[in-house]
């Protein structure tokens, strides 16, 4: 899976978050944490997916009881709402709003965490 994750492009996207989603159900909370870290930076420009795996992140943080990380990656979900409101796009999952067209993948992430 980590070779489809190299690959770059939608699928790849889909298999980071099969993979983290693995790992969680696995109970390996560190693993996953360090996957979404250390491939994350694949899509800079992509806020959507950004603020995907900062949700992701924000739950391993919470079952590890990792506060500092939770402080963290709540800030960067304010600025990605924040980001979106100024841009005029308003609601829940504002960044969402923008690629309405994908709920169905955002959803199936969401059941996992």
């Amino acid at each position: 899976m980590v070779a489809e994750i190299e690959s770059h492009g939608e699928c790849a996207q889909s298999a980071l978050k099969d993979l983290v989603c693995i790992l969680k159900q696995m109970g390996l909370h560190n693993e996953a944490t360090t996957t979404i870290i250390g491939f994350r930076a694949m899509w800079p420009e992509d806020d959507r997916m950004q603020e995907s795996l900062d949700n992701m992140l924000l739950d391993l943080f919470k079952h590890s009881r990792n506060l500092e990380g939770q402080i963290a990656v709540t800030g960067q979900l304010i600025a990605y709402s924040q980001k979106a409101l100024a841009e005029g796009r308003t609601g829940r999952g504002a960044i969402e709003n923008k690629h309405s067209n994908d709920v169905e993948s955002t959803n199936s992430v969401r059941a996992c965490v």
